[in-house]
């Protein structure tokens, strides 16, 4: 850990509430990236957000930084994301989440963000992760690796598979606008 990072300094100054309050900060935004990119919905992945940071608050004393801190996090995400959708938990979130995203859009003019997250949704999950964090987490390959426990070479393959697939939907898909 980098002693000149804020957080590194109040953690190894074992001031425990300060650098969680700094971590949380510092980590939600991409916490709730992925874990979206795993469950698939809006309610689910705020929950997995939630469970994560209170692991982390729970586990932040035996923190050994073996690891970076965001890849501890991440793999804490990872895995809590893997454990809700493998309970089918997520499924009855993720109806939710579409059924409000219906009610509250406004109609005929989906913005950006939703047509992102349709089209993420229309990808293997493999790919959603891998395409999640190195766009829009803005990690490397090699982090991304890291963060997903497979090798570069993978993360590479996923991701032009990915824009590949993403081509082909966007190709198929009618344009929107005017009347319907």
């Amino acid at each position: 850990m980098n002693e000149e990072d804020p957080i590194g300094e109040t953690l190894a100054s074992r001031k425990l509430e300060p650098a969680f309050a700094l971590i949380a900060a510092a980590h939600r935004d991409q916490v709730s990236g992925l874990a979206y990119s795993i469950v698939g919905g809006v309610s689910a992945a705020e929950d997995v957000t939630q469970d994560v940071f209170l692991r982390v608050w729970r586990a932040l004393p035996h923190f050994e930084a073996r690891s970076s801190l965001s890849t501890w996090i991440y793999a804490i995400t990872r895995n809590t994301s893997l454990n809700l959708k493998a309970s089918g938990h997520e499924r009855a979130m993720a109806r939710r989440d579409y059924s409000e995203r219906e009610f509250l859009a406004p109609p005929r003019n989906p913005d950006a963000a939703v047509l992102i997250e349709e089209l993420l949704q229309k990808l293997p999950s493999t790919y959603r992760r891998v395409l999640t964090l190195y766009y829009l987490g803005d990690y490397s390959c090699e982090e991304v690796g890291e963060l997903l426990d497979m090798p570069v070479g993978t993360v590479k393959t996923c991701l032009h598979r990915a824009k590949r697939l993403l081509a082909g939907i966007l190709a198929r898909r009618p344009e929107r606008g005017g009347a319907e």
